[in-house]
C-alpha cells in the first residue's frame, strides 16, 4: 500500500507530521482541518497532530487496531530509574563502553523476536509492546526492518564533554537499519509513516530531533534523556 494514502481528510502525508515535534509556520490553516476531524472522533480538539490523532487515522486507513504503549514512557533519568530501577553504570574497560552492575537490572533485561531474523533486548516491561509494535508495522504496513541493535552500554555519542549515558545502557533504545539511516541523515530510507506509527505507539523518535542531533535510527521509550 503505498504510503500516500496514510493521510488525514486526503492532506498529505508530511502535514501528519506531528506537529508537537515539528512546529511550522506554513502549515497555518491545516489546523482548522485537523480540529473537524478530531471533533468527528471524540479527540481532544486541539488542532495537533499528536500520537491519538495519528493512531485514529492510521487505524481507520489499515482497519487494523494499533498496539497502546503499557505506560507513559518515562520522562529523564530520574523517571527512567523510579519505573525501572538504576543499571548502576560504571566505566567499561574501552572507550566509551560501560557496564550495567546491577543484578536485578540485567535480569530485568529479556531478548524478544520482533520480525523474521530481527531480535532485541529491550527491559521485560516494555518487550511485549515492542514485538507488538513491529508486529503491526508487518501486518498492517508490510513494512519490517532488516536489522535492529538494541542493548549496548555505552555514552551517548553526541560529541559532548561530559557525556551521559545511552539509552541504549538501559535497555529502552532500538536503532533500525542503522547502515542506511544513519545519524544526521536527513533522507533515511525508513519510510515517514512508520516513524508517524511508532509515534502513536508511545515510542520517541530521533527522526524528528533537531540539526545534528537528528537520528533517524534511533527510537526510545523515554523522553528528556
Amino acid at each position: 500500500m503505498n504510503s500516500r494514502e496514510y493521510n488525514v481528510l486526503h492532506m498529505p502525508l508530511d502535514v501528519l507530521t506531528p506537529l508537537r515535534i515539528q512546529p511550522d509556520a506554513s502549515l497555518v490553516g491545516v489546523n482548522d482541518a485537523v480540529m473537524a476531524y478530531q471533533a468527528a472522533r471524540g479527540l481532544a480538539a486541539d488542532g495537533f497532530c499528536g500520537p491519538a490523532t495519528i493512531r485514529a487515522c492510521l487505524e481507520e486507513m489499515t482497519g487494523m487496531p494499533m498496539p497502546a504503549p503499557p505506560f507513559k514512557a518515562p520522562v529523564g533519568y530520574d523517571g527512567i530509574h523510579a519505573r525501572f530501577g538504576n543499571p548502576l553504570l560504571e566505566k567499561g574497560d574501552h572507550g566509551d563502553f560501560l557496564k550495567v552492575t546491577s543484578p536485578a537490572y540485567k535480569a530485568a533485561l529479556k531478548r524478544v523476536t520482533l520480525t523474521g531474523a530481527c531480535h532485541a533486548t529491550v527491559r521485560e516491561e516494555i518487550a511485549d509492546h515492542t514485538r507488538n509494535t513491529f508486529q503491526w508495522l508487518l501486518d498492517a504496513l508490510q513494512w519490517a526492518p532488516h536489522r535492529v541493535d538494541s542493548f549496548v552500554p555505552r555514552y551517548k555519542r553526541n560529541g559532548s564533554a561530559y557525556p551521559s549515558p545511552s539509552m541504549h545502557s538501559y535497555g529502552l533504545a532500538l536503532d533500525i537499519d542503522p547502515l542506511t539511516n544513519g545519524r544526521g541523515d536527513q533522507t533515511p530510507e525508513i519510510p515517514q509513516v512508520v516513524f508517524l506509527a511508532l509515534f502513536a505507539c508511545g515510542w520517541n523518535c530521533g527522526n524528528w530531533w533537531k540539526g545534528s542531533s537528528r537520528d533517524a535510527m534511533h527510537i526510545q521509550f523515554s523522553t528528556g534523556c
